[in-house]
């Protein structure tokens, strides 16, 4: 039997071990709704000005952790925030397996499509159906030192793109995976939640 496995990837000053993590919270979310599946946090500590100095190593490491799940035992779900989005990208071009299912929120990645190449990524096959969670008021990806897909880039790029979707809310940065929001997208990430819960920027 395929068990699904869970990698979750969070963003820049998520201090390892630190409980008020939204990764810690989505593992512990994960194991006492499906005690069948496996789900793993990918941790690292990183400051804003300083994440890239690292990116290569992180991204490596990443990748040997994603190459243990093998492809005839798990279907492979990922989900990252922020620059866990950027590690996630980099880490599944190294990989020797792809991902079922991708899930970018507020992702701080090359907002050109040569340089981030998700489009690519799913027509080979390295990603099987890809998330990209968007935020209308965004401040921290507007910043020229940080960078990311705004909402008009992802709505320009991937609107009609298959095996994509493109989730939108109404909060900033991280109104994902705070305690108002942490359920429902919790419930996108395991395909459980409808499309009208996953397209009106007022439920997210």
């Amino acid at each position: 039997m395929i068990r699904n496995a869970y990698i979750f990837v969070p963003g820049v000053l998520s201090y390892p071990g630190a409980a008020r993590n939204w990764t810690d919270r989505a593992v512990t979310w994960i194991h006492k709704r499906a005690t069948c599946e496996v789900a793993e946090k990918f941790e690292y500590l990183a400051l804003p000005a300083t994440r890239n100095l690292l990116t290569a190593r992180r991204a490596a490491e990443l990748a040997a952790l994603i190459d243990n799940y093998s492809i005839e035992q798990f279907s492979l779900v990922l989900a990252g925030h922020s620059y866990g989005c950027e590690l996630i990208r980099l880490a599944l071009q190294q990989s020797r397996r792809p991902a079922n299912f991708v899930h970018l929120f507020a992702p701080a990645i090359p907002s050109e499509p040569r340089r981030h190449r998700l489009k690519a990524a799913v027509a080979d096959g390295r990603i099987g159906f890809l998330s990209l969670y968007i935020s209308t008021r965004d401040r921290v990806l507007a910043k020229s030192f940080i960078g990311g897909l705004s909402a008009d880039a992802v709505s320009s790029q991937f609107a009609d793109e298959h095996h994509t979707s493109i989730i939108t809310g109404s909060g900033g940065h991280s109104r994902w995976f705070e305690a108002q929001n942490f359920e429902q997208s919790m419930r996108s990430i395991i395909g459980l939640a409808t499309p009208a819960e996953t397209t009106n920027g007022g439920t997210q």
